[in-house]
C-alpha cells in the first residue's frame, strides 16, 4: 500500500525538493519517529541507485530501536521505486541550471537574469548596468583569448565587489549587470571598489594605454523605474553618458560610473 501510494504521487513530483519530500512524509508516516533525509549523491544510508550509479541516498535515524529486516526491505524498496523519477527530475534542473549560466565566466547569463527578474517582480531593487571599455581593441590587438581572459577577469572582480548582491550575469559580449538589494549609498561604494579593481588588476597592466576599464550606470526601482525593465533601461542610459565622457578622456585609462 504504501508504495502504490508512492507511485501515484511521483507521477506528479517533478522536482528532486518534492520527490524528497514525499519520501520523508512517506517514512514518518510508517515511522513517527524517525529522521527522514533524501540526499543527492553516496551517503551513509540506503542507497538510490541508476543503474550502477548512486544518485542518492535515503538516510533514516531511528532513535529507540535498529530497524528489522521487513522496515530496511521497505525503505530499499522505496529507493528503488525513486530512483528513476529522481534521476530524471536531477537531469531536467542541472540542465535548467546549465541553461542559465554564461560558460565562459560562470556567472548567470540573459536567462538566468529573467528567471531572477521573475522572482524580484514588485520588490524594490537596485540594478548596476557594466560596460567594458575597449574589449574589441584588445581583441584585435592582443587576440580573442586575451579578451575572453579580460572577460573572465572583469566576472571575478564583480563577483568580489558585489559580494552580496543577488546577481551578477553576463548579458553577453562586454554587457554585465548586477541586482542587488543594497541601499544606493553602499553600491556607489561597491562600484569604486569594483572600477579600482579593474583599473589596478596586474593581468589588465598591457591594456591601460588602450583605454581599458568599465562604464557603470545605476538605478532602482521604484525611484528610477517602476519596474526591473525600466530600471534598467535607466541604468543603461546612464551607463552610455559615462562611456561617452570616458571617450573623451582618451590620453588616461578610467573606469568610472554614473548614479
Amino acid at each position: 500500500k504504501i508504495l502504490e501510494e508512492l507511485t501515484k504521487s511521483l507521477a506528479k513530483a517533478t522536482t528532486t525538493e518534492q520527490i524528497s519530500q514525499l519520501v520523508s512524509d512517506l517514512i514518518t508516516n510508517r515511522f513517527p519517529q524517525c529522521g527522514v533525509e533524501l540526499k543527492a549523491g553516496a551517503h551513509e544510508g540506503v542507497p538510490v541507485k541508476f543503474g550502477d550509479q548512486t544518485i542518492a541516498t535515503i538516510s533514516v535515524t531511528h532513535p529507540t530501536a535498529p530497524f528489522n529486516d521487513d522496515e530496511v526491505a521497505l525503505i530499499r524498496a522505496v529507493a528503488e521505486k525513486i530512483s528513476g523519477p529522481f534521476n530524471k527530475a536531477m537531469a531536467l534542473e542541472i540542465a535548467q541550471r546549465e541553461a542559465a549560466v554564461d560558460k565562459l565566466t560562470g556567472l548567470a547569463n540573459r536567462r538566468g537574469l529573467e528567471l531572477m527578474a521573475a522572482k524580484l517582480t514588485g520588490k524594490p531593487v537596485s540594478i548596476v548596468v557594466v560596460d567594458v571599455n575597449c574589449l574589441k581593441s584588445i581583441n584585435d590587438n592582443f587576440g580573442h583569448k586575451a579578451g575572453d581572459a579580460a572577460l573572465v577577469r572583469i566576472a571575478a572582480h564583480l563577483q568580489a565587489a558585489f559580494y552580496d548582491a543577488q546577481l551578477t550575469c553576463r548579458l553577453g559580449g562586454d554587457e554585465f549587470v548586477v541586482f542587488s538589494e543594497a541601499d544606493r549609498r553602499t553600491l556607489r561604494t561597491q562600484i569604486r571598489n569594483f572600477r579600482r579593481m579593474v583599473v589596478w588588476d596586474p593581468a589588465h597592466e598591457p591594456y591601460k594605454r588602450m583605454l581599458f576599464g568599465a562604464s557603470c550606470g545605476l538605478a532602482t526601482t521604484p525611484v528610477d523605474g517602476k519596474n526591473i525593465e525600466q530600471a534598467m533601461h535607466c541604468a543603461d542610459k546612464r551607463m552610455y553618458a559615462i562611456k561617452a565622457r570616458f571617450k573623451r578622456f582618451a590620453d588616461r585609462p578610467v573606469a568610472d560610473c554614473v548614479v
